[in-house]
């Protein structure tokens, strides 16, 4: 488990956002967020870039397990985000009564 803190440093609205890590385990960690939207479906694309600390360690680590592990992360946040979204439970998430 990581806490990380990060930072919005690019918006493009609605198409894109930019998070950073300004704090946390990894040397790096940089997160695009791209949308689109065709005939009534909105799209999202991830671009993840992170480095692990440590120098040759990290970059083994990240070999060894790292990048699969954070890909699986990804995809499984993805799949709750999805969820959340497309039911009524967003509103409970961002405490919105309607």
């Amino acid at each position: 488990m990581q806490n990380l803190t990060v930072e919005i440093t690019e918006l493009s609205y609605p198409s894109h956002f930019q998070d950073k890590m300004v704090k946390g385990a990894f040397a790096s960690f940089t997160h695009d967020h791209y949308f689109e939207h065709h005939n009534g479906t909105t799209f999202m694309k991830d671009v993840f870039r992170f480095a692990a600390p440590l120098g040759p360690l990290g970059w083994l680590a990240e070999s060894l397990f790292l990048e699969k592990y954070m890909r699986d992360l990804l995809v499984k946040r993805n799949k709750v985000i999805k969820a959340i979204a497309e039911s009524n439970h967003w509103r409970v998430v961002l405490q919105i009564n309607a």
